[in-house]
């Protein structure tokens, strides 16, 4: 998404960038990467790239950037639910005048040659979702997903593509040839000859077996660290659950006594559409150092499905 804001500034000379996002754990790294000073910014070494005026669904009505947005390069990040309500028709102050600007802020967009980047484009396939992009009259709509609805694809690079470029450049750098390539971690099936003939508590006994497969993980991240003079990184193990309360009696059975002597209460993130923002707040902290984060179990429903890139699980 980044690299086609910079292709399409650099040449077509578009100036004006909406970010479009579904939910608040996407919107807020989204914002993250956008933000010069973040850890997750996406622009960094692109020196031909210019300064540009980062307007979010936070500070859209009230920051005075004046003729500014007319003359600078601007990135806006809103999500869906930021620009229209699904359930009702209220007008948002998105859609409502402001002294400041001589119109709404939707009515200044639409002035503009503006470029939609819509992120998990398959999410916004109601007919209210589309009225309201379409109410922006962006000049070019760009889709990003991994589950197209349509035929109209551009490009594609499928996980499959980017587990083969991944062993590709596994391959190369123990061949001493670098490790150019690789983006994602090669998946690897752990599982039991016995999962079908084990009478006792087989969800137990899973859990046991990843945690004990995460502590040995620990260990040897630990090890090399301290070996090589690095900051330690926190392994996080990521668990999938059926619901919600299933992922509470998840989380109640790890913190307790009788799971490894208790080792994990206090250390077990619980996030779903129940979850509080400071669990969303958590979860973004992850690849923080001890003890900014010391999560390091993380249980979800269907919160994590898509869009989220932390490094460190």
């Amino acid at each position: 998404m980044a690299a086609m804001i910079a292709y399409l500034y650099n040449t077509k000379g578009l100036k004006d960038f909406f970010i479009l996002t579904p939910g608040e754990t996407i919107y807020t790294k989204t914002i993250d990467n956008f933000t010069q000073s973040s850890k997750k910014y996406v622009l960094d070494g692109l020196t031909d790239f210019p300064m540009f005026n980062l307007i979010t669904g936070e500070n859209y009505t009230y920051a005075n950037f004046g003729n500014q947005l007319f003359d600078a390069v601007n990135i806006y990040v809103f999500n869906i639910q930021k620009i229209f309500n699904e359930r009702t028709d209220v007008e948002f102050k998105f859609h409502r005048y402001q002294e400041t600007l001589g119109s709404s802020f939707a009515e200044l967009l639409q002035q503009k040659d503006l470029v939609i980047l819509m992120d998990e484009s398959h999410r916004y396939r109601g007919v209210k979702s589309i009225r309201a992009i379409n109410h922006l009259k962006p000049e070019l709509g760009l889709e990003f997903t991994a589950t197209p609805i349509s035929d109209n694809v551009v490009y594609s690079y499928t996980l499959g593509d980017a587990i083969n470029d991944s062993k590709k450049a596994l391959e190369s750098r123990h061949n001493g040839n670098g490790a150019k390539g690789g983006y994602i971690k090669i998946p690897y099936v752990i599982a039991r000859s016995d999962d079908y003939t084990y009478k006792g508590d087989l969800e137990l006994v899973k859990l046991e077996d990843g945690i004990r497969r995460h502590r040995e993980k620990k260990a040897l991240i630990e090890e090399y660290c301290k070996n090589n003079k690095l900051p330690f990184v926190l392994p996080i193990t990521l668990l999938t659950t059926k619901n919600i309360q299933h992922a509470k009696d998840v989380k109640a059975l790890i913190e307790s006594d009788s799971f490894f002597d208790g080792y994990y209460k206090d250390k077990t993130l619980l996030v779903t559409s129940e979850s509080e923002v400071d669990s969303i707040h958590q979860l973004l902290r992850l690849e923080e150092p001890y003890p900014v984060n010391k999560n390091e179990i993380v249980i979800h429903v269907d919160k994590l499905k898509e869009g989220w890139d932390v490094k460190n699980v």
